[in-house]
């Protein structure tokens, strides 16, 4: 009698799917020598910029309230990578113009102030997303760091949050595509898939396109309902901090 396969545990799952968003195009990239051999410091750091923003739709695939997760998986537990994977990506990201300005520090010529003026005034439409995102990246990272000072009930900051990092994504694929210096043409198939499957994840998490396999829970009886709001039972807030 076939034996059935062990499920995977919420942390391999989550490192198996990093692992396709952030391995599988920077790999590409690597075995196909896009990298131009410029300065050591800004191969690195294109590299490590690459490697973030392939992770920026994988925050759409674990999180908790994905509806294509398996049912097995811990939600607290994914809801933590969410967080620290996002934390990072918000920093890392949000410091991408200045890094790319850091060698003028150590260069003969035009300053520092001078390059990043002349970089933000371009009127160019790669550079005008990329500002757009930069703004919404910094709004996103704001609003989820600071969510309990904000004066918003937790679903609506999470309708927030959804749509800022949505806008975000779209933005930040037209800048990375516009001006990314290793983008090739199946490097931008890769990109555009990973931006609608994302799309599709969100579309059907705003408007439950397909119901959720999990069973709902049955409403408390009569008679528990005195015993739950002496225990402070509140189901709805519970499941939704469970969400994320």
């Amino acid at each position: 009698m076939p034996q059935t396969p062990p499920e995977l545990t919420t942390r391999d799952f989550f490192l198996r799917a990093a692992a396709v968003f952030a391995g599988f195009p920077v790999l590409f990239m690597l075995i196909k020598g896009v990298f131009s051999g410029r300065n050591a410091y800004l191969e690195i750091f294109s590299l490590i910029t690459i490697t973030a923003w392939c992770l920026v739709p994988g925050q759409f695939y674990w999180f908790p309230g994905n509806r294509f997760l398996p049912l097995h998986l811990r939600s607290w537990t994914l809801a933590r990578y969410h967080m620290v994977i996002g934390t990072l990506l918000v920093l890392l990201l949000c410091s991408h113009p200045f890094l790319l300005l850091l060698p003028k520090l150590f260069e003969y010529g035009i300053s520092p102030q001078e390059a990043f003026f002349t970089m933000i005034s371009t009127p160019h439409a790669g550079v005008i997303s990329g500002i757009i995102s930069w703004l919404l990246l910094a709004t996103l990272g704001g609003t989820a760091w600071f969510r309990k000072l904000l004066p918003l009930r937790y679903h609506v900051w999470r309708q927030l949050h959804g749509i800022l990092a949505f806008l975000v994504l779209i933005c930040g694929l037209h800048h990375v595509l516009f001006l990314g210096r290793h983008i090739t043409p199946l490097i931008t198939v890769i990109f555009i898939l990973f931006a609608l499957a994302a799309a599709g994840m969100m579309v059907r998490r705003w408007f439950d396109i397909i119901p959720h396999a999990k069973p709902g829970r049955l409403p408390p009886s009569e008679g528990n309902t005195d015993r739950l709001k002496k225990q402070g039972h509140q189901p709805e807030k519970k499941e939704a901090e469970n969400e994320f």
